[in-house]
């Protein structure tokens, strides 16, 4: 069942059964956040409308009396961007067929062993390597490097590029989005070779691109961008066989995912066919709510309908074994709608693919480049053609690269089916929880192998590939719930809704019954990030100004990692 986009509807609903998903009450049409910007008198306010039905043109006349002006229409997600006086926002309440209207805000941008340690590797054999699947990177945009031509060929597979941040280029700036496209879709062209030693080869290396520039040169953005983009792509599907969209970005959510425009967006994509994979964010050592960095998880990724993707830390082997959840991975539940996130982990951290070459991260931090020696035999101390970077930004597109190895052997696959089979093949369990230590701070922080940390585990691409376990239903992730009678924390679904409904994706299958025990007796929704509507227990988890720090994309120095290299990056 889509959710509505017009009126929200109110339904009672009992924890095991329905026929329709309960959604948060809402009295108003106007953002709570957005009516304290409305003493700012003739102050431009750029905000977000989203319209009861299709987009109406009475309600923009409405609006247009209020002074309102239009900055932009997204007719595929329902939504315009509009300035107004700051003097009328109250106003807006009185106009008919619209249904909320809210802040545009600002957002950020949150592999050798990466292709062997998701398994990767192992599927070369069968020749599924992305051919003809177009994936939308959203992102600082792609520049077109070697990695991201044709084999063989200087025909470039970054096949379609536009900008959505006014700054004039398609190129990557900040030196973020080609790291990202590369670990989707590089060939390995600058590691390839007599002299080679290592491929650095991304995940589905014949896969096409699609370059939608959102992010600025020092890695800013807002949401309008990201959903004009998302727009952009549902338009395109067609045109480039657009089947997965990257976002690996993010902001501290402000509102249930039912209200949050980038939601919105995300979810008409999904709808449209187009699987959408989006960073858990880089928060899991943020302790402001004393809360061990749990209820964390960033804006679009608390989506249910979302692929939302937390990081390992691939230990620099091969092996899987070793493998264990970074420190910075942001955990779940969702803050206001307490689904199960992140839904899988991958490899992020110390991620090594192609640089954009001139770009602000390369500029700040030169260490991150890495030596011709470490790809080349013959190479030397040079700055070579790869960058080393970490976050759950990295782990995003080893998900979507595994969704375009999918659809590339199975094109009718929908979105759901791919969640849950990713899902249900991911590893359940993880070496090394216990306590960790983050080298640059020398800081220790526990880590759990709940579901709340590792959703339904770590990313298996073999057997994703492999698996033919099908089912009716929306792969929606799961609404966990405090019991006060039993003080124990338990899942929800809606049979006649959810693909966990179908007996090959049932949740012990999916999660585990470990995986969803330690849960049980690990969390306890003891503050204010168990609040449905509490604004008090955004404030107390995400703080006035973590989320926005300079450099959040990383957040505690993640482009270092959790165990950083001798000198830094080298």
């Amino acid at each position: 069942m889509k959710r509505i986009f017009g009126l929200l509807l109110v339904a009672a609903l009992a924890a095991s059964a329905g026929s329709a998903r309960p959604r948060p009450i809402r009295t108003n049409k106007v953002d709570k956040e957005l009516k304290e910007k409305s003493g700012n008198g003739n102050q431009k306010i750029r905000v977000l409308v989203r319209y009861a039905g299709p987009i109406d043109g009475r309600a923009d006349d409405a609006l247009a009396q209020k002074g309102a002006v239009s900055k932009g229409r997204f007719n595929h997600v329902g939504i315009s961007v509009l300035e107004i006086p700051a003097n009328k926002i109250k106003e807006l309440e009185d106009v008919p067929g619209i249904d909320l209207v809210t802040l545009d805000k600002p957002l950020k941008g949150s592999n050798d062993y990466t292709v062997n340690g998701t398994n990767t590797a192992a599927t070369r054999t069968y020749g599924y390597l992305g051919q003809g699947v177009g994936v939308a990177v959203i992102d600082s945009g792609v520049n077109l490097v070697p990695d991201l031509r044709v084999a063989g060929s200087m025909a470039s597979r970054v096949v379609y590029s536009q900008d959505f941040t006014g700054s004039g280029t398609t190129n990557d700036q900040y030196g973020h989005g080609t790291h990202v496209a590369t670990i989707i879709a590089g060939n390995s062209t600058n590691s390839t070779g007599a002299s080679a030693k290592r491929n650095m080869s991304g995940i589905a290396p014949m896969a096409n691109i699609v370059n939608l520039k959102v992010l600025t040169s020092n890695g800013s953005g807002n949401d309008s961008w990201v959903i004009a983009a998302i727009d952009r792509a549902i338009e395109l599907k067609s045109a480039h066989n657009i089947r997965v969209i990257n976002l690996s970005l993010g902001r501290a959510p402000t509102s249930s995912s039912w209200q949050d425009p980038l939601c919105w967006a995300v979810e008409r994509a999904h709808f449209a066919g187009i699987s959408v994979v989006v960073s858990a964010g880089n928060q899991g050592r943020n302790n402001s709510a004393a809360n061990q960095g749990y209820g964390m998880i960033s804006t679009p990724g608390i989506d249910p309908y979302a692929i939302t993707v937390g990081a390992v830390r691939s230990q620099l082997t091969n092996a899987r074994s070793d493998d264990s959840v970074t420190t910075y991975s942001s955990k779940g539940p969702s803050l206001f709608d307490h689904y199960v996130k992140p839904d899988v982990l991958a490899p992020g951290n110390l991620a090594v693919a192609a640089r954009a070459g001139s770009s602000y991260l390369e500029a700040q931090y030169p260490a991150i480049i890495m030596p011709t020696s470490y790809y080349l035999t013959n190479g030397t101390n040079a700055p070579g053609q790869y960058v080393r970077l970490s976050g759950t930004s990295m782990a995003t597109p080893v998900v979507a690269g595994a969704v375009a190895l999918m659809v590339n052997k199975t094109p009718s696959l929908t979105p759901d089916v791919i969640k849950a089979r990713i899902m249900k093949t991911a590893s359940k369990s993880l070496a090394n929880a216990g306590t960790n230590l983050y080298s640059l701070t020398m800081t220790y922080f526990t880590i759990y192998n709940d579901i709340f940390t590792i959703g339904a585990g770590y990313l298996d691409t073999l057997a994703a590939l492999n698996n033919t376990d099908t089912g009716a239903g929306e792969a929606f992730s799961p609404e966990s719930y405090y019991d006060s009678t039993t003080g124990t924390i338990k899942l929800r679904y809606y049979p006649a809704l959810d693909i966990w409904a179908a007996p090959a994706f049932s949740y012990t299958t999916v999660f585990g019954t470990a995986n969803i025990g330690s849960t049980f007796a690990l969390w306890k929704p003891v503050n204010a990030a168990w609040s449905h509507t509490s604004m008090s227990g955004y404030n107390i988890i995400w703080g006035d100004n973590i989320i926005w720090g300079n450099n959040i994309i990383w957040g505690d120095n993640i482009i270092w990692g959790d165990d950083p290299p001798p000198g830094g990056g080298g």
